[in-house]
């Protein structure tokens, strides 16, 4: 449990803002498949396990935790940390995606027909 859990706090711990203009200076560098395995999904996993690493006593199965995460577009989970790690930050992240898309459609139906509030278990 103790190895799941650092690995989770740490599993982002990549070190670098991926939406700066220094980091779409670095992605110029490349183009066609070497720009897509060179985005930030193909690549904090490993830049996270490596950087922990460095600075907090993991062992080995911690860092492959942190640098499968992405997985399928990182390396395959190799231990039930690695997978439980995984799931749940895909249960986050479509939660996450799941909310942010319903915030938009919500605005953008509220922009088509104006004056429309739901109310919830009331009247108009």
């Amino acid at each position: 449990m103790r190895a799941l859990t650092r690995a989770a706090l740490l599993h982002d711990f990549f070190g670098y803002d991926w939406q700066s203009e220094r980091h779409q200076r670095y992605m110029s560098r490349y183009s066609g498949w070497q720009r897509v395995r060179h985005m930030h999904a193909f690549i904090h996993g490993a830049h996270a396990a490596h950087r922990a690493g460095r600075l907090f006593d993991l062992d080995q199965r911690q860092k492959d935790a942190i640098a499968s995460h992405m997985f399928p577009l990182a390396s395959w989970p190799k231990s039930s940390e690695a997978w439980l790690l995984t799931l749940a930050d895909k249960m986050v992240a479509s939660r996450e995606v799941g909310e942010t898309v319903g915030w938009h459609v919500k605005g953008w139906y509220h922009r088509i027909v104006p004056g429309q509030r739901s109310v919830r278990g009331g009247k108009r």
